[in-house]
């Protein structure tokens, strides 16, 4: 028995045409549905004219494939998986090696968290149709989602080899050699992503990161601020901007991209803290840090927010308050010289000399560099 119609009839879910295309003759009509179901659009649209396509047309085994599958795709994007893999077991009964097809199936299948039969059917993909992109991103995400980095980075060169200079092979290359730390190669990489699509802000926020990693803030910072102008809502590319500006010292421009962060998204434990840590360290609107820092551990109790809790309450001249927060912070992560360095502070200003001392002997034996970031922030060693 011949599947084929019976699976494509399963597929269809015929929904009425659209009221643009009913004001056409036929093959407008028709010829306006085909271009709708093929290119990136609302999916709703999509699918619409994909089914209007697909019930109407007389086609091809090609056209029938291409429909199927765009169709699926537009179900998956909708969030209806299991229509889109309908659609694309259609496709792929009537033709196995289109590798569209077997992208998508893939997709939904990573979506569902099988990625063992997610990365079977990208091999399959990307063996039926080697110059397709999708396959080889899906697979290098799925390895850098698992930590394999050099797997990330090879399927980059597979990418490569198969497509030359496409940048998104080049950006996956290049944050794959940033978690290698192999920092130069990973900036050539970025470089080369810019160069081949210059307004593509995840770019420009990679090589800001490779940047930052390499110690250069101000060329960090100078591509997150493309990123930024490129994207503006992407609370990422703000809050990474955020803190190169705390690093470098422009608190009050620092405060004004994890505020805009608040405006897009609900305020959350990390961005309360950073709003709080750079009002500390700025030494100015300490009331609002602490109101910051409160509501930061409401939502999470966090060494890193209570080390800044501890730094407004030294400001504020409150010793007992600092003390308390220093000490939970380091009884939470005793690997933190801040907080170890912080108590000492607080428990100098209380009158205990000795254990304060100690304390900072201690932090400072931890990080040397401890001493000298508390001077920065007006508090220079006892």
């Amino acid at each position: 028995m011949n599947r084929t119609p019976l699976l494509v009839a399963l597929a269809l879910g015929l929904i009425a045409a659209s009221p643009a295309w009913a004001q056409s003759d036929g093959q407008t009509r028709l010829s306006s549905a085909n271009e709708t179901c093929r290119i990136d659009g609302p999916n709703a649209a999509r699918i619409e004219a994909c089914t209007y396509v697909i019930a109407h047309a007389q086609l091809t085994r090609n056209l029938l494939t291409g429909s199927l599958a765009s169709r699926g795709q537009a179900h998956r994007l909708s969030g209806n998986r299991e229509a889109a893999m309908a659609d694309f077991d259609a496709a792929l009964t009537i033709d196995p090696e289109y590798g569209f097809a077997w992208l998508g199936r893939g997709q939904v299948l990573q979506a569902d968290g099988d990625t063992v039969a997610a990365i079977a059917a990208f091999d399959k993909a990307t063996r039926y149709s080697p110059t397709l992109a999708g396959p080889y991103i899906a697979r290098g995400n799925i390895m850098l989602t698992r930590s394999d980095f050099a797997g990330a980075e090879a399927e980059a060169n597979r990418m490569l080899a198969a497509i030359p200079d496409t940048a998104s092979a080049y950006r996956m290359r290049a944050l794959a050699r940033l978690r290698l730390r192999r920092l130069d190669e990973a900036l050539a990489d970025a470089d080369r992503s810019i160069q081949l699509a210059p307004n593509d802000a995840y770019s420009f926020d990679l090589r800001g990161q490779i940047h930052q990693a390499r110690g250069d803030q101000l060329r960090a910072f100078a591509d997150y601020d493309r990123a930024v102008g490129l994207s503006p809502q992407t609370v990422n590319y703000l809050f990474r901007r955020g803190n190169v500006l705390h690093g470098l010292g422009r608190y009050a421009d620092a405060i004004a991209d994890f505020d805009a962060i608040n405006r897009i998204q609900a305020p959350n434990a990390t961005v309360l803290n950073a709003l709080c840590w750079s009002r500390a360290v700025w030494g100015q609107q300490l009331d609002q840090a602490l109101a910051e820092c409160n509501e930061s551990l409401r939502l999470r109790n966090d060494a890193n927010t209570l080390d800044s809790r501890g730094l407004v309450h030294l400001r504020r001249s409150d010793a007992a308050a600092a003390f308390a927060d220093y000490d939970a912070a380091y009884r939470l992560d005793a690997d933190s010289a801040s907080a170890l360095y912080g108590r000492g502070l607080a428990q100098i200003r209380l009158g205990r000399e000795v254990e304060g001392r100690a304390d900072i002997a201690a932090a400072v034996a931890k990080d040397p560099k401890t001493a000298e970031n508390y001077a920065g922030y007006g508090f220079p060693a006892p």
